[in-house]
């Protein structure tokens, strides 16, 4: 009963420090001490509806209880987007990221760890070309649908509220954003392609080049006061290429593995061992970064010059 014993820790990690495991147990799911005992030493598995009741009341996700089984095998969510539209499978991917914050208790410290290969959606958000760009990118690559032009693609107001949802939980965690030195280089490729395909005219090319230039003086902005909304958070720019972007949670009740395959289909785990080799990972490509948010002022200029050079191939 391994996922039991994870149970417990969550369960404990959730606890004000006066209040006891056993009590609480036996007071929220009606039980005998003893009973609550054996459910906590493992000899005894909690019901279904056990697992409910606690983790409704500690905001627990069962999710993250899907762990290890079995010698070698690691369990992991493949998430696909699979919608016959572009908006639905971008709100989707929203979705699915939302429903990992919901097994966070925010008053525990939790921290977000982005190593990004390319613009990270939180960035591109303010600027609506730039989502237009991706929804154009999601319906190209979605099988038997006949891609749009970039004037034809319409930001709903669903989407946009998903956006804003997301970034209001965000708000709340500690966030640690690692930059790839040619960030911007895999927008420029999409841009340049679709505009051969004649999806994007000249004039969104141009428009597309000035979102860019705007979010360069963003990303300058962040660095030199360490804020993005008014929002603290930890900027690095890492000095080796990333393959590919992908994410860590880590926090005292559970952390959560993310990696991102062709936007916008990701693999997501909770598994201990996966989080542990990532954690292990992040902090590797950490220790080859620099530190731009309100220090690192060489490496900063180098990096967003590099950057305004990429875009000025548009």
């Amino acid at each position: 009963m391994d996922y039991q014993k994870t149970f417990i820790d969550m369960i404990a990690n959730s606890l004000p420090a006066e209040e006891k495991l056993v009590d609480f147990i036996s007071k929220l799911i009606n039980l005998g001490k003893e009973a609550s005992y054996r459910r906590i030493r493992g000899e005894v598995e909690f019901t279904l509806t056990e697992l409910v009741i606690i983790a409704k009341k500690l905001n627990i996700n069962l999710t993250s209880l899907i762990l290890r089984e079995g010698g070698e095998k690691t369990i992991f969510n493949l998430r696909l987007q699979q919608e016959s539209d572009p908006y639905s499978s971008y709100t989707k991917t929203i979705d699915a990221a939302l429903n990992v914050f919901e097994g966070l208790d925010k008053r525990i410290g939790t921290t977000h760890y982005f190593a990004c290969r390319s613009i990270p959606d939180v960035f591109i958000a303010q600027y609506p070309n730039l989502c237009k760009l991706q929804l154009l990118k999601i319906q190209f690559n979605a099988d038997g649908i006949p891609p749009s032009r970039l004037a034809d693609i319409i930001m709903p107001q669903k989407l946009l509220k998903k956006q804003a949802q997301y970034w209001e939980e965000l708000k709340d965690i500690d966030l640690v954003y690692i930059l790839a030195p040619n960030l911007f280089a895999s927008t420029i490729s999409d841009i340049l392609f679709f505009y051969e395909l004649s999806l994007i005219s000249e004039e969104e090319r141009k428009a597309l080049k000035d979102e860019l230039f705007s979010l360069i003086h963003d990303l300058d902005e962040t660095a030199r006061s360490g804020l993005f909304r008014n929002k603290e958070l930890q900027l690095y720019v890492s000095h080796v290429i990333l393959d590919l972007s992908h994410s860590l949670i880590e926090s005292k009740i559970m952390d959560a593995s993310v990696i991102n395959l062709h936007f916008p289909n990701s693999l997501l785990s909770f598994d201990r061992e996966v989080c542990l080799a990532h954690k292990k990972r992040m902090q590797l490509i950490k220790k080859c970064s620099s530190l731009i948010s309100q220090s690192g002022e060489p490496a900063k200029k180098k990096f967003l010059a590099t950057q305004r050079a990429f875009v000025e191939q548009l």
